[in-house]
């Protein structure tokens, strides 16, 4: 890569940064997806669009750092995990938690990002590099498929 194309990928450092900022919504995690990128684009002999090649690994590594916090998170979710739920709420919680595991990852990221982090379609479709009717149908079937679950769940509590 060519000193020229460095330097401006330096001088768009905080553009970068805001993609990783909206995305992670943590600042030292999106300095870091920044610098990694940036080392990674740097590395490469040759880019042809330095500028939208980075943004590309910028975004991967978010993903991959999302990723990351969710095997974390499962896996503090699986030891945290109480014996007898004692109302309705809490046993539709422990439900979603069992079906959120039969989920692909790659959805669940999406439901989170969705509607915990209230990232919109098109942010996540940016994020990810799919196409917003891909974010979408991937969001409403699972919702779909978590509804489904859970009132067929309910209904073989209620007949016990």
């Amino acid at each position: 890569m060519h000193d020229a194309d460095k330097q401006y990928l330096a001088d768009h450092y905080y553009d970068f940064l805001a993609i990783a900022l909206r995305i992670l919504q943590s600042e030292e995690d999106a300095r870091d997806a920044v610098q990694e990128a940036l080392a990674l684009t740097m590395a490469r002999p040759w880019v042809n669009d330095a500028y939208s090649y980075c943004c590309k690994v910028v975004r991967n590594q978010c993903w991959d750092r999302l990723k990351e916090r969710y095997i974390v998170r499962e896996s503090q979710e699986i030891v945290d995990e109480t014996d007898e739920p004692d109302t309705v709420y809490e046993r539709r919680i422990e439900l979603l938690r069992k079906l959120k595991g039969q989920l692909p990852q790659e959805t669940v990221l999406l439901l989170d990002l969705h509607y915990g982090r209230g990232l919109t379609i098109e942010e996540m479709a940016e994020s990810t590099g799919r196409t917003q009717t891909w974010v979408r149908k991937k969001i409403v079937k699972a919702l779909h498929r978590l509804r489904a679950e859970i009132l067929n769940e309910e209904t073989k509590q209620n007949e016990i």
